[in-house]
This record gives structure tokens, sequence and C-alpha cells, in this order.
């Protein structure tokens, strides 16, 4: 233990010695790095300040605004920018960021995530150009840095232990002397095997022997590790305990007999000499064949349950996916719909998300069914809600909202861009239904734009608006 103490001291020591030199010189290289990006990004902004100063002279907003636009996608580090008078009004902001939430204090001074630049006029100080970015140059490029070195020390330290493990090694198999063992242990119905300090196997009982299948004069002197035991470790249990000079225990190990694999828990206990160096190995074998079976059927029988409880939640999903749908439609029913919209509503109110809704109506549905019958007329609706459900663009979706009347929802969409998407749909369903019955329908528009102060009210003026 002692002599692993100082292998450990020195390897820790010549990975840091050996270390020390780079980090000196990635440091350096580092804060030169920090410096030029945060340069970098200042004399952005103050080119960028320039242009609009300029722009502003000319009371050219839009420029002004096309500029901050133009910065904002080039940058990819850049989170948000915005344009502020003297007297703290914003006259233009693109994108998020926390620092310019209200109520946030403001750095008087420009750093690397956040950059403050002066906009001048006739001397004065007109208003100011204000960038936050996501990151800090100084945190990314000293987390890449310490990356690096840690890698470099782990590999130093793995070098170094290697050659330092082989080089201080100590074999001293002189006094590592096995006692003979008594004729009792052949009455332990359990396997047991002693080695000496080289591994060989010096004493097996009549139990180990009859579990192998070899005898005592096959056995004696030969490595332990030459029968094939099939292990899941990633050591044998007694070479672990003679190693760590510890007990190692509750390993499983198994056997091919010839008919079945047997299983065995095996347990290892290191034979200390008077000075307390590992003189053997007292190894000891249950054999456990039948509990593993009995394991294995239950784990079987697990395996079954599992593949049941995947099909009831495949059935689950099924019954969930059914009671959504439309059954004569395989659109969404007016339940699911209410769901979806109640949804959207709530995006709507917290993220401010446009919402828009487009109501149809087959034209003259009761003069169709009273012409040609109920089963034309359900034909004529799976053709209508198929033709809607295929022309609908995403993240769009459509449901049966009742009877002949189908409901398209629309969210991120103007009312303008709802109303070009709804006129697309009347005309595909005047050409795609047109033989034999000529079918056509008619489309109420609604949406946020107009005031609605739920989802429901939003139907309701697009079914008015259906019927206008």
């Amino acid at each position: 233990m002692h002599r692993l103490s100082i292998t450990y001291k020195l390897t820790a020591l010549l990975a840091l010695l050996s270390t020390a030199p780079l980090v000196f010189l990635v440091f350096n290289r580092t804060s030169e790095e920090i410096t030029a990006a945060v340069n970098n990004r200042l004399a952005a902004c103050e080119q960028l300040a320039l242009g609009c100063s300029l722009q502003l002279k000319h009371q050219d907003y839009l420029a002004v605004e096309q500029l901050m636009d133009q910065f904002l996608q080039r940058t990819e580090a850049l989170q948000a920018v915005r344009l502020t008078r003297f007297d703290g009004l914003v006259i233009h902001q693109l994108g998020e960021s926390p620092r310019f939430s209200e109520g946030v204090p403001l750095p008087a001074e420009s750093s690397a995530e956040w950059v403050r630049v002066p906009l001048l006029r006739s001397g004065k100080t007109w208003g100011h150009l204000e960038a936050a970015y996501r990151d800090d140059p100084a945190s990314s490029q000293l987390w890449r840095m310490g990356e690096a070195l840690l890698c470099t020390l782990a590999l130093n330290l793995l070098t170094f232990g290697m050659l330092l493990r082989r080089s201080l090694a100590v074999l001293d198999s002189g006094n590592a002397v096995p006692k003979r063992v008594r004729n009792t242990l052949d009455t332990i119905a359990g396997g047991v095997v002693i080695l000496d300090a080289n591994s060989r196997i010096v004493m097996a009982n009549e139990a180990f022997q009859s579990s192998c299948k070899r005898s005592m004069e096959a056995l004696l002197g030969s490595q332990l590790s030459e029968i094939p035991f099939r292990c899941e470790h990633s050591s044998l249990p007694w070479v672990q305990a003679a190693r760590d000079k510890q007990r190692c225990s509750g390993a499983t190990l198994y056997l091919e007999d010839g008919v079945l694999e047997r299983c065995f828990v095996v347990n290892a206990t290191p034979i200390f000499d008077s000075q307390e160096a590992v003189a053997g190995t007292l190894v000891s074998f249950e054999d456990v064949t039948n509990l593993e079976q009995q394991k294995q059927s239950l784990m079987l029988a697990l395996s079954e349950l599992e593949v049941s409880k995947d099909q009831i939640q495949k059935q689950n999903l099924r019954l969930q996916e059914l009671a959504s749908r439309d059954v004569l439609t395989g659109a969404f029913n007016r339940r699911s719909l209410y769901e979806q919209l109640e949804r959207l509503w709530i995006e709507f109110q917290t993220h401010g998300h446009s919402l828009n809704c487009i109501m149809f109506d087959v034209d003259h549905f009761k003069k169709l069914n009273d012409t040609h019958g109920h089963a034309v007329g359900d034909q004529v609706l799976k053709d209508v809600a198929r033709t809607i459900q295929e022309s609908v663009p995403l993240p769009g979706f459509a449901g049966r909202y009742g009877g002949e009347e189908f409901c398209v929802v629309l969210p991120g969409m103007t009312a303008e861009q709802a109303t070009a998407v709804g006129e697309s749909l009347r005309q595909a369903i005047a050409t795609r239904l047109a033989d034999p019955y000529k079918v056509t329908a008619s489309l109420g528009v609604s949406g946020t734009e107009f005031g609605a102060n739920s989802f429901q009210a939003i139907i309701e003026q697009a079914d008015q608006a259906l019927y206008a």
C-alpha cells in the first residue's frame, strides 16, 4: 500500500509538471483571442451605430430598421439589438434579451456580453445603440481551454501511471507458501479452491472437482483461469481479490458442462502471510444453477408482461385516436377541435401568436341528399374532408364541426393569408369534386385580428361570415 501511494504521488507530480508549460502557452493565446473577440464586437457595433446615425440624420427610419435587421442576421452570437433615444424611448428593437426587460439595470460600460455605443448629433448624445450577445467569449474560450488541458492531464496521468506501476512492481512469491487443507473440506457441499500467490491451484475439494468434471491430479498446479468460466465482469473474482487485497464476493460465473450451462456465485478472499503480503487466495463456488433457471423463467414471464403492456398501450392510443376523430370522415371531431383551439388560444394570450379560423359549408347539401341519397351524401362529405386535409398548409389542421360544416384552424397566419388559404381550399373542392355532382362550398374567415375574446368567439365570427 505504501508503494502504491508513492506511485500515485509520482504520477500526479509528473503529469502536472508536463502539463504546466502547455497551460501557460494556452492561457496567453486564449487571452489574445478573447481581447480580439471583444474588440471585434465593439467595432462592429460602432460601425452599425455610424450607419444608423447617418440614416437618422435624414429621418430614414426604414433604412435604420434594415441596417439593424441585417446586422442581427449576420451576427450569429447576437441575441438582441435596439436603438434608444436620449430620454430612454426605444426607437427600434430586434430580438429578445433579459437585459432589455423592464426594470433590469443596464451596465454603464460595454463588455463582452453587452455593448453600448452613443449616437452623436451636433456634438451631443442623441441616443444609444445597445447590443446583447448570447455568450461570453471569455467563458467559452476558457471552457475550451479547460477541456483541452483536462484531456492532456488525463492522458499524462494514464501514461505515467502505467509506466510507474510497471517499473515499481515487485514480485515476491517466496513468502506465499500455502497451508495444506485438511480432509474435512471435502465435507463442504460447495466447491472450495485454494490458490497460491501466482493463482495456481494447490487444493480443490470434491464438490469443485465434480462441478468442473476434472480430477485433482488434472487441477493441481494449473491456473484456475484455464477452466473456461464465462464472466460478466471486467476481471475474475480471485484476480480482483489478490489485486485489491480485499474480499470479492457475489461474482457470477458460468461454465458449460456439455449438457447445460452451470451457474456459480463465487467469493474470493486473499490469504496474507506474516508480512501482510498476499500468499494465496481462498475461492468458494456455490452452485445456483436451479435458482438461475428459475430466474430466467421469471424474466421470461416479465418480458411477456411487458409485451402485453405495450400492446395495451398501443390499443389505448388507438382508442384515444378513435375518440378524437370523426367516424365518417376521419377528420378531427368537434371535441378534439375545441381542445386544440383552446390550446392555441392560450398560446396566443401568452406569446401573441396569431390564430385564424375558416368555416366551410357544403352548398345545397340537403338537396344533394334528397336527390341522390344519404350514401352519396356521406361519400361527398368524405371527399370534401380529404380534399381539405390534403390542401391545408402546416401547421394548420381541419376538423368536422357538424353536419356538412368543416372548420380549418390556421395558427401563425394573418387574416389576409388565411383568406387566401380558404379561397384555395374552396377552389380545390370545386375542381376535384366537379364530377359528377358539382360539389361547391362556401366559407367564412375570422381570427384574433378581429378582437375576439375567446376561441369560441372566433368560430362564431367565422360562422357569421360564412352565412353573410
